[in-house]
Order: C-alpha cells, then sequence, then structure tokens
C-alpha cells in the first residue's frame, strides 16, 4: 500500500482524481478484477489502464502500421537498423497478429536498407535469384546485408578493411 501511496502522489490530472476515488479498503488490500485478487499497486495499474490505455484494435492497428512504414532512419547503422526490424516484426507478430511472408520480410528489409539494384542482384545469387522463402534464408539474407553493411559504413574490422592493410604482425 506504500507503493500505491508513492505512485498516487507521481499521477496527475484525471489519473491522480481517479486514484484517489479508490476506497481505503482498495488503497490498503487491493481489489479483485476479473476474479482476481490484485495488490495494491496492481490493482491500481489495471484501473488506470482500464480508463486510460489504448484500446486493443488500436494497439493492434499501431503495430501493425509501423511494420508496413517501416524504413530506414537517417544516419542509421546496419546493425541497428537489423536490430530495430526484430522489434518491430515481433511487436506486430505478438501485439498485432500481424505476420508477413518471408518474401514480403525480405523485399522490406532490402528496400528499407536502401539496396541499389546492383547489389540487389548480387545479395539474392545465393537463392538462385529469388526472394528468401525460409527463416533460414532470411537470416542469410540479413547476415550478408550486414557484411556488406559494415563494408560500406567502414566498420572497424570489416572483411572490406581487412583486405586493405595495413597488416598487423601476429
Amino acid at each position: 500500500h506504500q507503493q500505491r501511496a508513492a505512485l498516487v502522489t507521481r499521477l496527475g490530472g484525471p489519473a491522480r482524481k481517479m486514484a484517489h476515488m479508490l476506497s481505503p479498503q482498495e488503497m490498503m488490500n487491493g481489489g479483485v478484477i476479473s476474479g482476481i485478487q490484485l495488490d495494491p499497486v496492481t490493482y491500481l495499474l489495471a484501473a488506470l489502464q482500464q480508463r486510460f490505455a489504448a484500446l486493443d484494435e488500436e494497439s493492434r492497428l499501431a503495430c501493425v502500421t509501423e511494420m508496413l512504414a517501416f524504413g530506414r532512419k537517417h544516419s542509421e547503422s546496419i546493425n541497428a537498423l537489423l536490430a530495430r526490424y526484430e522489434v518491430v516484426r515481433q511487436r506486430a507478430a505478438t501485439e498485432g497478429q500481424f505476420v508477413m511472408s518471408v518474401e514480403g520480410r525480405a523485399l522490406q528489409i532490402l528496400r528499407a536498407s536502401n539496396t541499389t539494384p546492383q547489389q540487389f542482384l548480387m545479395i539474392l545469387q545465393p537463392f538462385g535469384g529469388r526472394l528468401p522463402n525460409t527463416d533460414a534464408e532470411f537470416a542469410a539474407l540479413c547476415t550478408t546485408l550486414r557484411r556488406q553493411g559494415h563494408i560500406l559504413e567502414n566498420v572497424r574490422g570489416n572483411s572490406g578493411s581487412i583486405l586493405q592493410g595495413p597488416f598487423r604482425p601476429a
């Protein structure tokens, strides 16, 4: 109940007013929501969520829209791009219940990474000139994009810089 009181002092506006409407019993012991007894902090957070959180369909649509609108940010490294893509993809799948085919994901990540037509052909050679259609092939595509991105971004120790030298004795 002390944690709940500390949380309420940090609230403002309608959320604070709503928290003050809880009965003394609810403030000390929590309450029951959907047949489950909740401690005071969880009860407060659940009550706030019921009144202020986005609706389920709004959350799902936001996740799907974020996935469909995915693009590279200015000066974003290939490592950051691929990591962010995986987070957005997972969120779309779990929260938005949206799963894109492997080919769709491959095309989307190739477009987001600003792949040139020449790079596109080279990257697809291991797949017979087609887009990957299995998760293993998609992982291989992402590895190729990382390797190529490291060279283009002059990441220290990339495979292209090793060919240029300087060479260090063992």
